[in-house]
């Protein structure tokens, strides 16, 4: 089970709960529990997992001293691949929502 904050416009995505609890798939990424919730990348700005900061369309988030997992940088680096575990918390924030988070 994890649990998963919808913010902004996403958060009807997640009916009357908030936060959303979610069971996991085994081996279930950041990616797929987008496409489970009808949420294109497209749509999102950030994407914090535990409280630090997974993904970002801003480039002063990273000048704004949020925290960040070691090995979540790099051209190579695949946000929406990161596997999520039972016990996780992931926020959830809508492009409208940008620049409210930095």
């Amino acid at each position: 089970m994890i649990e998963v904050w919808l913010y902004g416009d996403l958060r009807r995505r997640a009916g009357d709960q908030a936060p959303a609890r979610l069971s996991l798939a085994e081996g279930e990424t950041v990616g797929d529990l987008l496409r489970r919730l009808d949420i294109a990348p497209k749509e999102v700005s950030h994407i914090f997992l535990n409280g630090k900061l997974l993904l970002s369309r801003s480039s002063m988030a990273p000048w704004l001293g949020y925290r960040r997992e070691e090995g979540w940088t790099g051209s190579d680096f695949n946000p929406l691949a990161v596997e999520l575990r039972p016990g996780d918390r992931l926020g959830i924030f809508p492009r409208k929502m940008g620049m409210l988070v930095v």
